[in-house]
């Protein structure tokens, strides 16, 4: 599957989507996580590296120019580190985010952006985790996605609620579709929830799974998340019996 869109003849691509122009000019990251002083690489094909011209930028501000290499540094965290590969009168740009969190990335379909609490939009989305989430606990594939909450919705920052394609068991907290994403715009210190979730988990009680992770959708760096469990009758959730679905 490939999503993409031209705006002013420059070709924009999210980094979970390989690239292929007519002339299979092609650019993709080694890499699908980096955190502080890791390099980043990318990977162009189709010609010689010679023949293209090669931009690094952060937060729009051009950082290094030449090199399929950028050594990432201290005042690279948290932001989104840009390639612009430009060969033949072809542009295509990769973004990838610096960060020691696992980093979830969503292309809303046609580039939208979430309008809605009631109707899903189709997406794509790639989970890259941290060190200490191996890939087999990553997520990647088509989900819908839709606005949640009610007076949190009217919020600059909005919440999210997901639906995968299949179900997946994301960063150990078991194999579900659906997951909701906290913003937790009224917390400055983003550990509300956490604390009272660990707390219960702690005193062996029923309690809510849930990992902290950085969020950039369509390209846009969305900030701080929680990825939660959605509560919901299931082996994997609220494990009871499921009446409604019984009285269907």
């Amino acid at each position: 599957l490939v999503l993409w869109m031209t705006i002013s003849n420059v070709q924009y691509v999210s980094l979970d989507i390989d690239v292929k122009a007519e002339t299979n000019f092609e650019v993709k990251f080694v890499q699908d996580y980096v955190s502080v002083g890791e390099t980043i690489e990318v990977i162009i094909n189709g010609t010689e590296i010679s023949e293209c011209d090669i931009t690094w930028k952060s937060e729009d501000e051009i950082i290094q120019n030449g090199s399929t290499k950028y050594q990432t540094n201290q005042f690279d965290q948290q932001k989104l580190i840009e390639v612009e590969v430009v060969y033949d009168n072809q542009t295509i740009t990769q973004k990838i985010l610096v960060s020691d969190l696992p980093v979830i990335y969503i292309d809303v379909e046609k580039g939208q952006d979430v309008l809605s609490k009631g109707v899903y939009q189709n997406a794509m989305i790639k989970m890259s985790g941290s060190k200490q989430y191996p890939q087999s606990l990553w997520y990647e594939g088509e989900t819908e996605i839709k606005g949640r909450g009610n007076s949190t919705w009217e919020l600059p920052k909005k919440p999210y609620r997901l639906k995968f394609d299949k179900k997946s068991d994301v960063l150990g907290m078991g194999s579900n579709k659906h997951w909701v994403l906290l913003a937790n715009y009224y917390d400055t210190s983003l550990l509300r929830n956490t604390l009272a979730y660990n707390l219960a988990a702690d005193l062996d009680m029923t309690y809510t799974a849930t990992v902290h992770v950085d969020v950039v959708i369509n390209g846009t760096k969305r900030g701080n998340y929680q990825l939660c469990e959605q509560i919901r009758i299931d082996k994997t959730r609220v494990n009871i019996f499921d009446w409604e679905s019984f009285g269907e």
